[in-house]
């Protein structure tokens, strides 16, 4: 199994047991055991990769090659783009995102939610006009 098959509970309870075998992980998993009797229990080898995510990347979140962790949308950044978008409602998505510092389908998102999308639609449609138009 994955690490990611794995809720954040018995990763927190796999590292602790860890820590607590003096990452000895054949320890660890045996202290796993007798403490949780009726999870599935890991491989030796889960405890030590399990241990080494949280040590390098501070987090039990996956963490996608060359992103950063997945963050959470919060009241503030959805009201900052839709001001953004009021402001100026022929702005791009990329624009937004690079003005946010959000990520693109996270812009997206949130102006699909709020049923903005049709404005930015409108305004790739004019555009790819006036590239096809100037070719």
């Amino acid at each position: 199994m994955e690490v990611e098959d794995y809720t954040f509970a018995e990763m927190a309870d796999i590292d602790f047991f860890y820590g607590r075998a003096s990452c000895n992980a054949c320890e660890a998993r045996r202290l796993y055991q007798e403490t949780f009797p009726n999870r599935r229990l890991p491989c030796s080898r889960k405890f030590s990769c399990i241990a080494q995510r949280l040590q390098e990347r501070d987090t039990f979140i996956p963490v996608i090659e060359g992103r950063g962790p997945r963050t959470a949308r919060t009241v503030q950044q959805e009201q900052r783009i839709l001001a953004h978008v009021a402001v100026n409602p022929g702005t791009i998505t990329p624009r937004i995102s690079s003005a946010e510092g959000v990520r693109r389908s996270t812009v997206w998102r949130i102006l699909h939610e709020n049923h903005c999308i049709q404005v930015i639609c409108n305004v790739y449609r004019v555009l790819s006009r006036r590239i096809c138009l100037a070719v």
